[in-house]
């Protein structure tokens, strides 16, 4: 669900001295949530697998607020999902091939690794770049995408340390995480819906 928040839309140029609004859920008769597992309302309790009481949760809130129902989380802030019965997949492959298109990268040559094996990088290694900023965005991009891949996060912590003065021997370190990525960009991150929460 998505709340409309007239604050949102304008710029204040005064002092604005705010309370906290009344608590919508908790009224009279009603317990305030404690839980991020449940919710009790109306002395009914909503479970996050309980659809009649998340819908008549979300009745009750759009009749006090101006809300927009977003229905499933398909696509968030560069984040796939996807939801199988066996569990969530989160991915970034559009979020690759976006950063594939915005920088032009085109190279057929997939690399097994992120990083070469044994490689050790000093920031007097190489020519310093006459124009940076390609790789700012890049590194800056790769990043974000350490939120699902996990196997990139070593070397893109290495490329970070040079992004106030990055080399050509550092730029060509990034443009093998990207060969990589190419490899890797259908990969994803399964959360089992019946498991002990250990990442796989």
């Amino acid at each position: 669900m998505d709340v409309k928040n007239a604050f949102l839309n304008d710029d204040l140029h005064e002092e604005v001295y705010m309370i906290l609004p009344p608590s919508v859920v908790h009224q009279p008769g009603e317990v305030q949530a404690i839980f991020l597992l449940s919710l009790y309302v109306d002395d009914m309790i909503i479970t996050s697998d309980d659809c009649v009481g998340i819908e008549y949760l979300k009745l009750e809130l759009s009749r006090c607020f101006a809300m927009k129902n977003l229905e499933a989380l398909r696509y968030f802030l560069g984040i796939e999902v996807a939801c199988p019965s066996k569990g969530y997949l989160l991915y970034q492959s559009k979020f690759i091939g976006e950063l594939f298109e915005s920088t032009h990268f085109i190279n057929n040559r997939i690399v097994d690794t992120p990083l070469e094996t044994n490689a050790r990088y000093s920031p007097s290694d190489g020519l310093h770049l006459s124009n940076p900023n390609l790789y700012h965005t890049i590194v800056g991009s790769l990043v974000y995408l350490t939120v699902i891949h996990l196997d990139i996060v070593h070397v893109v912590h290495v490329v970070s340390q040079f992004i106030t003065a990055p080399t050509t021997v550092h730029w060509v370190v990034v443009l093998h995480i990207l060969r990589y990525l190419q490899g890797t960009q259908f990969q994803s991150l399964l959360f089992p819906s019946i498991s002990s929460l250990e990442l796989r």
